[in-house]
């Protein structure tokens, strides 16, 4: 599927997936209604991904509940797979967001193995 952009758009968030670098970028504010279409997107990088994938939330300026969870999935698909293909989530937050670090803290106590947190 080379040629193929991985992306969410909607009016206020946006999620791409660089498939060269390996970066996930979120932007803008990830409601309840792009839950479903943001776990499309996960899905379909995890069936890609062979190291580590970077998710970039600095200009995320809010995430639902819903959308959080996407996340939590995503590190169960990792620790389903056989551990010598478990690739690592590292996330870059925007410290002037508090729930950034604060839920993602969180989400590293259940897996400190694939999550890392900057």
């Amino acid at each position: 599927m080379v040629g193929v952009e991985l992306a969410v758009r909607e009016q206020d968030f946006e999620a791409v997936f660089d498939e060269a670098r390996a970066t996930l970028a979120l932007s803008g504010r990830a409601d309840p209604g792009v839950a479903g279409r943001l776990e499309q997107l996960i899905h379909q990088i995890h069936e890609r991904a062979a190291q580590t994938i970077e998710i970039d939330l600095a200009n995320l300026e809010l995430m639902a509940a819903s959308c959080f969870n996407v996340f939590a999935v995503w590190v169960g698909l990792i620790n389903e797979l056989p551990p010598a293909r478990r690739y690592p989530l590292r996330f870059t937050i925007n410290p002037a967001v508090p729930w950034q670090k604060r839920s993602l803290t969180t989400l590293m106590c259940f897996a400190t193995d694939i999550v890392s947190v900057r």
